[in-house]
C-alpha cells in the first residue's frame, strides 16, 4: 500500500500502526459505515491469520474503530481444513468482530476444455456445504459471497492456469 510509508499516516518502523490511522480517519468521516478488515489467505488458523488476528485483538483493546473481519476466501478443494476455518472464525467472532466472506471460491484443476471432473466437482461441493453450514452458525456472520456470479466471469483460469470451476 502506498499508505504503509507514507508521511502523515505511520511509517514501516510503526507496524501496523498506518492501518489504525486509516481506521480512525475512516470513523472519522462516516459514522454509520462498517469498518472491515478485509485479507486472504486468512481462512485459517495459520501464521498469517495470526498476525491478522494479533494486530484485531490489539485494535479492539485499545479502541481502534474496526467493526469486521472480511476473509477473501479464494480456496482450493484439496487444502481446505474445515476444523482449522471454524477454529478461525471463533476467535475473531470472540473479539466481537462481525464476520464476513467476501470473495469465495474453491478452484478446481481443469481439463483442456475447461471441465473439472465429476469427483473434484463433488468435493468442491462438499467445502462450499461446510464453509456455508460453519459461518453459518455464527450469529456475527453478515456477508457470505462468491467471487462471481459464474465461471465465465472467475478469475482463477488467467491467475492459475489449469484451474478453474471454481463457482
Amino acid at each position: 500500500t502506498p499508505w504503509y510509508d507514507s508521511p502523515g499516516i505511520g511509517s514501516a518502523e510503526d507496524g501496523a500502526q498506518y492501518i489504525a490511522e486509516a481506521f480512525h480517519r475512516a470513523r472519522a468521516n462516516t459514522a454509520v459505515t462498517s469498518l472491515i478488515y478485509n485479507d486472504y489467505s486468512i481462512e485459517t488458523v495459520n501464521s498469517k491469520s495470526d498476525g491478522v488476528y494479533n494486530m484485531l485483538s490489539n485494535f479492539v483493546a485499545n479502541g481502534v474503530p474496526v467493526d469486521g473481519l472480511g476473509i477473501q476466501a479464494h480456496l482450493s478443494s484439496t487444502t481446505f481444513d474445515a476444523a482449522s476455518f471454524r477454529s478461525n472464525l471463533q476467535r475473531f467472532h470472540d473479539l466481537g468482530l462481525d464476520l464476513h466472506i467476501t470473495e469465495l471460491d474453491v478452484r478446481l484443476p481443469v481439463d483442456a476444455n475447461g471441465f473439472a471432473s465429476a469427483a473434484d466437482l463433488a468435493e468442491q461441493a462438499e467445502v462450499y456445504f461446510e464453509l456455508l453450514g460453519t459461518a453459518l452458525g455464527y450469529s456475527s456472520l453478515k456477508v457470505f459471497q462468491t467471487w462471481g456470479i459464474y465461471d465465465g466471469d472467475s478469475w482463477i483460469p488467467g491467475k492459475f492456469p489449469g484451474y478453474g470451476q471454481a463457482l
